[in-house]
């Protein structure tokens, strides 16, 4: 049943998360190292594949005749993912890219936006609010990391114009993109939640607060996080999530788990209701434990999690 699991699961994610199905280790194995594009992005791969057995990308059962290379830990003792290089974009390049968005913006909504304006001023707009935000993006994120402690990771992003229009249907009180008060989003990863509080603290000692919601002392269901709409310096509001990583590494594997990945793998997965439950939540109580510096013991991590997710 496990290997039909993962079999369902799309090539690219189950070759990110295979962790030895049909091999345990690399004996009798022979590495090689190989161009892949996964997501959009090139980079070398090591496979390590049967004697005399050669790599094609062509065949769709490929995951299941290698075993995993040897994972590399990062600074955090957890396996560091490799990153390709990001090539900037030409202008031209982006230009186009922006012309097929609005397009394909225009064709998806036409009809379904808030009759404050016309499909066509709905996209302007978006446009032009998102392309200061994005103009403004590294200089928001520098800022959150004078209030983050040493070592803290600080992300951000920048709504895609697809998404910005999704959620103008969604909520048509807004009007239009510029009342969108989380067009750019930043996260702040921290260690400890002792990190974490001090961090929330010093956001509300220096923005204005727009709006807040406390996923710590009420969690959303099993999700712990702590949200800040503010007033940026350059007139913008944003949204400010406040994490440690072991609330990040539980945001991810219940996304993994609980979101629906087609009906196929719903139903596949329904089969290990029980046992990826009942380890999301002993997850959660573990991580809640850690992050207030209690040392637990870690929860067993099932077979099927291991094989197909990624372990808290």
């Amino acid at each position: 049943m496990l290997e039909e699991l993962f079999e369902l699961l799309q090539p690219p994610r189950a070759a990110r998360r295979h962790v030895g199905i049909v091999k345990a280790n690399h004996e009798g194995l022979t590495p090689t190292q190989e161009t892949v594009t996964r997501d959009g992005k090139t980079f070398q791969e090591t496979f390590w594949l049967k004697t005399g057995q050669e790599y094609s990308p062509e065949r769709s059962d490929y995951q299941m005749q290698i075993a995993p290379p040897p994972k590399i830990m990062g600074p955090t003792g957890k396996p560091a993912r490799a990153v390709a290089p990001q090539k900037k974009a030409t202008p031209e390049a982006s230009a186009a890219k922006k012309q097929k968005e609005e397009g394909m913006a225009m064709q998806t909504y036409d009809g379904k936006l808030p009759p404050t304006l016309t499909t066509q001023e709905h996209v302007a707009v978006a446009r032009q609010i998102l392309d200061q935000h994005e103009a403004n993006l590294d200089g928001a994120k520098e800022r959150l990391k004078k209030l983050a402690p040493p070592g803290a990771t600080i992300q951000g992003r920048v709504k895609d114009l697809s998404s910005t229009m999704g959620k103008l249907v969604r909520k048509p009180k807004y009007g239009n993109a510029t009342a969108l008060q989380d067009l750019t989003g930043m996260r702040v990863l921290c260690n400890s939640q002792e990190e974490q509080l001090a961090t929330v603290a010093r956001i509300k000692a220096t923005y204005p607060v727009v709006t807040e919601d406390d996923y710590l002392t009420k969690p959303q269901g099993l999700y712990r996080a702590y949200h800040l709409i503010v007033q940026d310096d350059d007139g913008f509001q944003k949204e400010i999530q406040v994490q440690t990583h072991a609330q990040q590494a539980m945001q991810v594997f219940i996304h993994d788990i609980y979101k629906p990945l087609s009906p196929q793998q719903e139903a596949a997965l329904s089969a290990f209701k029980p046992d990826l439950d009942n380890y999301a939540n002993a997850a959660f109580q573990y991580t809640t434990a850690t992050d207030a510096g209690l040392k637990v013991p870690k929860p067993e991590c099932p077979a099927v999690v291991a094989a197909l997710f990624n372990c808290v």
